[in-house]
């Protein structure tokens, strides 16, 4: 199992309790669910493996996935307003 499909198994638990709850509320296949995570998700098609992420409320940043909590949506809801010079201050601050 992959870091990406640790990640994702460890949020359908959280979330959902089990695999086949996470199956039924998303109409993704148990099957194949559990033969992707086994695998890793590069064996899943790409369709599959993004309906889950959005489900889970987990991000792609860069070359790394992140969860999407409610602290996350607020400050990218308010980094989305500021300005330029607004964002290049809160750039200067977060890498000084």
């Amino acid at each position: 199992m992959d870091d990406l499909s640790g990640m994702i198994k460890k949020a359908i638990i959280s979330k959902y309790g089990t695999i086949k709850d996470f199956c039924r509320v998303t109409g993704i296949p148990q099957s194949t669910l559990s033969s992707g995570l086994k695998r890793g998700v590069g064996n899943m098609s790409f369709n599959t493996v993004i309906q889950a992420l959005f489900h889970l409320e987990i991000a792609p940043v860069g070359d790394a996935f992140m969860t999407v909590d409610d602290e996350t949506r607020r400050l990218a809801e308010a980094l989305s307003k500021l300005d330029d010079q607004g964002i290049q201050k809160i750039i200067s601050v977060i890498e000084s």
